[in-house]
């Protein structure tokens, strides 16, 4: 078989999100894995004497100074819309154009080849259990992620919706965030929890309420509103980025503006919850059919269009000529 190093940030070790990624590669490679710090590429130094037929970058932009220490035959990189450079940062990229790149956004797929770069697009649905029920329609879960979006967005949103006032608030950030626990509103009857021991534990108390709160501004998959999808919540999420393009307004879900967040208008929160789980049940039965594109698009000849990448950098100069050479020398070193 051949051989693939899987390099994934170290948080995912503990949510578990590149899991069906990992296993579709364990059945067509020899998987070797890395999960590097946010902040250090050091522990790559140990693959340096391996040779390897494929290298998969998922979600870590790493230094031009390690690509070109590891050897192999293919590189393969997964950005995630939510933390990927800005696309025209092009310089950014430079690492990058002679990967195969795969994207789970539809919207920077289009991004990416607008720049020239090899992208391919697909669109992943995890596993629906039909089994669960809908949960209260007097109840919202929600996961506090980040600071950006707190808890009061969420009773902002709710502030009409008289008979929704049980809040379940997960207080467990991303990685070097900080959230406050403080509320003074007695407007709803509010839970709080924090980590949890297993991951079916947060599980069942966000199935109790038929609401769920997307917790970030933008996602890369969205593993967290995507199984709340699954399992039948209402997801209630800004109008970015990956969750745009799978929720339809008022049909699968509920989209708000970010920038100026509003109370929601009414809905019909079970018609909802209905037409979105018969939606991941036809995306899923998709996934499965197409997910072995994967694999072939990896073992396709990269043919990156060198005029337009090399075009828009030309751009990038002009517009901002000093960053632009230092960001150069940053990727190159």
């Amino acid at each position: 078989m051949k051989s693939l190093l899987f390099i994934s940030p170290q948080f995912h070790q503990k949510t578990g999100s590149n899991k069906f990624i990992c296993e579709l590669f364990e059945k067509v490679y020899t998987v070797e894995y890395c999960c590097l710090p946010w902040d250090d590429e050091s522990p790559l130094e140990k693959f340096y004497d391996q040779e390897y037929d494929y290298v998969v970058c998922w979600q870590i932009f790493l230094s031009q100074k390690y690509l070109q220490s590891l050897s192999f035959k293919q590189g393969v990189f997964f950005p995630m819309f939510d933390a990927c450079k800005s696309v025209y940062k092009t310089e950014s990229w430079l690492p990058y154009r002679n990967f195969i790149i795969i994207s789970f956004s539809r919207y920077l797929h289009t991004k990416l080849q607008i720049i020239g770069l090899n992208s391919r697009y697909i669109q992943y649905f995890p596993p629906v259990n039909r089994s669960r029920d809908f949960g209260s329609d007097q109840s919202i879960f929600f996961w506090n992620r980040r600071p950006e979006l707190n808890i009061e967005t969420v009773t902002t949103l709710f502030l009409h919706c008289s008979s929704v006032r049980n809040l379940h608030w997960h207080l467990a950030p991303d990685p070097g965030q900080k959230i406050s626990d403080k509320y003074m509103n007695d407007d709803f009857s509010i839970k709080k929890s924090a980590w949890f021991d297993s991951k079916g534990e947060m599980i069942q108390l966000r199935d109790e309420s038929a609401y769920y709160i997307a917790p970030r501004r933008y996602e890369g998959i969205g593993h967290s509103f995507l199984e709340a999808m699954a399992s039948g919540r209402c997801v209630v999420a800004p109008d970015y980025p990956t969750m745009n393009e799978y929720i339809t307004h008022g049909e699968t879900g509920l989209l708000y503006n970010y920038r100026r967040v509003r109370p929601l208008a009414d809905h019909d929160v079970r018609k909802i919850q209905r037409n979105v789980q018969n939606f991941c049940f036809i995306g899923h039965k998709k996934w499965n059919q197409e997910k072995f594109k994967i694999i072939e698009w990896i073992n396709e000849p990269v043919k990156y269009k060198k005029h337009r990448f090399y075009f828009w950098l030309i751009i990038r100069f002009f517009r901002n000529p000093i960053k632009t050479v230092k960001s150069i020398l940053y990727y190159a070193s």
